[in-house]
């Protein structure tokens, strides 16, 4: 019966990790293709390479069976009211439907619980339910998981590039171009994330918003310290009836600032973050020293009552232990 139980335990182990493979593939291939389209506007192409390769029609295909899916969930309020929290992941993809990440979602949770429960019903596993439905809920929560990892990348590239984007469109500006040409002009030298939310900057400029509403749409798009201050200054300048040119100069300096501020903050808690693993790992170390060596001793903290006591007395003494490293850190 054990060995019937471990190789049942081996089978499990192996099909989750021949899912996790498929799934780190296929995250691996998203981001490659993501690289390649970025690449090949700047590349002169021959006409093989011009032709759709396997992977990219594998993709078309899934697009394709997703946006239909979606035209028939549009119909129902509860979709639509469900899938406006996608909204934020479509700055990458402004051509993609919401809807069409719940569609992702609810597919994956049912293909992962479909392979479950067609293994434990094979095996004749005890629970099979119960196993059908984690595999439901592991596989619904994954594509969020990702989605927001991406979207993290996706705000942070845009935050590291900001001064050099104002750095651009101040340099322009001294060079005798107008703030719209500055704009374009910054569209066209950066590379990123960055230079798709400028273009859509460069998009509102072009069709009548004022240089300072464009940004508030920036920052409601991407809401972090840097878009915060540029679109706050430029409204107050706008107010006054201030030169422009002087609010992106002040704009420029401030930023810099700001991110000196932060690599030195990042600094701090650099250090702060090794001390404490360092002060956290001490008693714990100590600790599976003492068990190894001092068997004799140990063997009642696992056997009788009064060893369960001081063991709890122990976990006790290391929880007030890690309080006040805590504490101790959100001083420094």
């Amino acid at each position: 019966m054990n060995k019937e139980l471990i190789n049942i335990f081996l089978i499990q182990i192996l099909i989750l990790a021949e899912i996790i493979f498929v799934l780190m593939f296929i995250v691996k291939l998203n981001r490659t293709l993501k690289h390649e389209r970025r690449i090949v506007k700047f590349s002169v192409q021959s006409e093989k390479e011009k032709e759709i390769s396997y992977l990219d029609k594998a993709s078309n295909i899934l697009s394709k069976i997703t946006s239909k899916f979606a035209k028939n969930f549009k119909k129902y309020a509860f979709f639509q009211k469900t899938a406006n929290k996608y909204e934020k992941y479509l700055l990458e993809n402004p051509n993609k439907d919401k809807i069409e990440y719940l569609i992702i979602r609810y597919a994956i949770a049912l293909i992962l619980g479909m392979i479950v429960l067609i293994v434990t019903r094979i095996q004749n596993m005890e629970h099979s339910i119960i196993y059908t439905i984690i595999a439901i809920l592991i596989g619904y929560q994954m594509p969020k998981i990702y989605w927001n990892n991406e979207y993290n990348q996706y705000q942070f590239a845009i935050s590291q590039n900001t001064l050099e984007a104002i750095i651009i469109v101040n340099s322009s500006i001294r060079n005798g171009s107008t703030i719209n040409e500055a704009i374009f002009i910054a569209t066209k030298q950066l590379n990123g994330p960055i230079s798709l939310e400028y273009k859509k900057i460069n998009h509102d400029i072009t069709y009548g918003l004022a240089i300072d509403q464009a940004f508030a749409r920036f920052y409601q798009r991407i809401p972090n310290q840097n878009n915060q201050y540029i679109s706050q200054t430029l409204t107050f300048y706008k107010k006054i009836n201030g030169d422009v040119n002087q609010a992106f100069e002040q704009i420029e300096k401030k930023l810099y600032e700001m991110r000196e501020e932060r690599n030195n903050g990042r600094l701090i808690d650099l250090i702060t973050n090794v001390l404490t693993r360092i002060f956290c790992s001490i008693p714990i170390a100590v600790f599976t020293i003492f068990l190894v060596f001092k068997k004799t001793y140990t063997e009642m903290w696992f056997n009788q009552i009064e060893g369960f006591l001081i063991l709890s007395i122990i976990l006790l003494f290391y929880l007030i232990y890690l309080f006040q490293v805590r504490k101790a850190r959100a001083i420094l």
